[in-house]
């Protein structure tokens, strides 16, 4: 199922580089996103083979209708006429990873024992922006199990500044 999201969201993704039209799709990729993250019956209907294409297409049509771009109208259509629509909200976010990718634009996560206060998370920032990641899309996460400090995650590594990750280290020098 992974090859066929990447085979439709980079579909999609070149539909707007060559429309001009990247950060609008991006725009609606996102809006569809957090429309699908928060309506579990929108989902539901979606992957449904018993509901009709059409009356799927105009749910959307309704929902979205005067948010989105005409390509990304005429992308929805292909995906529900290809029988595709259920794999909606994860071509979405292949398509933003791919907008990304071409903008040159590194994923940061970064997560804290507790709600971060806008200081630091520039100064987290202007620190990463000094180590070379000068375009990011940065997102926040809260784990209190991580009791005190942080953990930034950027491109598959990690860095582990939490209290938690301290004391398992300590742990395991004791037991050496």
């Amino acid at each position: 199922m992974y090859n066929i999201v990447l085979r439709y969201s980079k579909a999609w993704f070149e539909q707007a580089v060559s429309m001009g039209t990247m950060q609008i799709v991006l725009e609606d990729a996102r809006l569809i996103t957090l429309v699908l993250q928060e309506n579990l019956d929108l989902r539901q209907l979606l992957k449904n083979p018993v509901v009709p294409n059409l009356q799927k297409q105009e749910i959307l049509q309704e929902i979205f209708a005067k948010h989105w771009h005409a390509g990304t109208q005429e992308f929805i259509h292909l995906l529900l006429q290809a029988g595709r629509i259920e794999l909606l909200g994860e071509i979405c976010r292949a398509y933003e990873k791919a907008y990304f990718k071409h903008e040159g634009i590194v994923e940061v996560q970064i997560t804290s024992a507790v709600a971060l206060l806008e200081d630091n998370k520039e100064r987290i920032n202007l620190a990463l922006q000094k180590n070379g990641f000068s375009k990011m899309q940065t997102s926040y996460q809260i784990d209190s199990s991580l009791i005190g400090g942080f953990v930034i995650g950027i491109a598959g590594k990690q860095l582990n500044q939490s209290v938690k990750h301290k004391l398992k280290e300590i742990e395991k020098q004791i037991k050496n």
